[in-house]
């Protein structure tokens, strides 16, 4: 009977210095959420994010040509900035390198929809990271155009005003499409965007498409 008494006792003490036990051993583990924390961050700067900043998610933007035909992209809610964490396995299986902000722009065109594969245009920006500089890009229909944004805000490329459907703008961006000199002639030839209004008109097959 005293051994049992003996045994329990002993028990009782071991599992009394199992806590201590496991703190010890975590502070042995490396605190990989605090490194983390140290992961340097590359932000946008307020003149880059502003390009992003006149769509709001849940707005309709209209454009019509002149023969009057209408087309309606929505603005999706999902719209937002996130962090997108690149690795080259420097700081370990869990810590990314660094974080590079991204911000996602997606209108969905709403009206009759030919194609769904091309229903859905993406502008994108992202940061500058040590591998890799700023980039902008819009997605329209099936093309891909690289807006020159970094050069804009820095000086290095004048913007001047355009006329649509009487409405002047002073500050136009206009994206050519690079192929648009091939023997197959692109279905999208240019893209307008304004940094106040966002895109403000496209050609689609010699016809201008204008916000409304």
């Amino acid at each position: 009977m005293h051994s049992i008494f003996t045994r329990s006792a002993t028990n009782l003490r071991q599992l009394a210095s199992l806590p201590v036990l496991c703190l010890s051993a975590l502070t042995l583990l490396p605190a990989c959420s605090n490194d983390c924390d140290e992961v340097p961050s590359f932000s946008l700067s307020e003149q880059q994010r502003a390009w992003a900043a006149p769509y709001i998610a849940g707005d309709v933007l209209r454009f019509r040509n002149n023969s009057g035909y209408e087309r309606t992209y929505l603005v999706q809610p999902t719209t937002r900035t996130y962090r997108d964490m690149g690795s080259l396995g420097t700081n370990g299986p869990s810590c990314p390198d660094y974080t590079r902000e991204y911000t996602e722009v997606r209108l969905v065109r709403t009206d009759s929809v030919a194609v769904p594969a091309e229903a859905t245009n993406t502008f994108v920006l992202a940061a500058t990271n040590p591998y890799e500089p700023f980039s902008a890009t819009l997605q329209w229909s099936a093309y891909n155009f690289s807006a020159p944004i970094l050069e804009v805000e820095e000086r290095r490329l004048s913007i001047g005003p355009i006329s649509f459907s009487g409405r002047l703008y002073p500050n136009v961006l206009t994206l050519v499409n690079e192929n648009s000199g091939g023997n197959s002639r692109p279905r999208v030839l240019a893209v307008y965007l304004t940094k106040a209004d966002g895109v403000i008109a496209f050609i689609e097959r010699n016809e201008e498409w204008v916000r409304q």
